[in-house]
């Protein structure tokens, strides 16, 4: 459902992950990959709107992804000695929406479980 604002934060961790992903193709062959996964977890992530708790994990799954592929990005530019790709402080902005999206969806399984507790 896309009219939610959750299904548009996670859209948008789609979009960034495929501008990551093509500009991080020259490096490490691991970033690319698990860039890649991320997206398709985030995408598949929007259909999952019926299992709420299903969809809470996959997004607290892709918050970790993001942190560790943030890690890895910083830890191979310092033991290259290169400077750090521009584009891999989109990782944070995929953490911070990714986490909106997470908490949003909260929101909506506590409106439905306050709705169940009214009936």
């Amino acid at each position: 459902m896309i009219q939610r604002i959750q299904s548009l934060y996670l859209l948008m961790v789609v979009v960034i992950s495929a501008v990551i992903f093509y500009f991080t193709l020259g490096g490490n062959i691991l970033q690319p990959i698990l860039t890649a996964g991320s997206a398709v977890i985030a995408f598949i992530s929007i259909f999952l709107y019926k299992n709420r708790n299903l969809q809470l994990r996959f997004n607290l799954l892709n918050v970790i992804l993001f942190i560790f592929l943030f890690g890895m990005s910083f830890g191979s530019a310092i033991r290259q000695g290169k400077a750090i790709n521009p584009f891999s402080y989109l990782y944070i902005v995929n953490i911070a929406l990714t986490l909106f999206a997470f908490f949003a969806i909260k929101k909506d399984e506590d409106l439905v479980k306050s709705l169940d507790r009214i009936r």
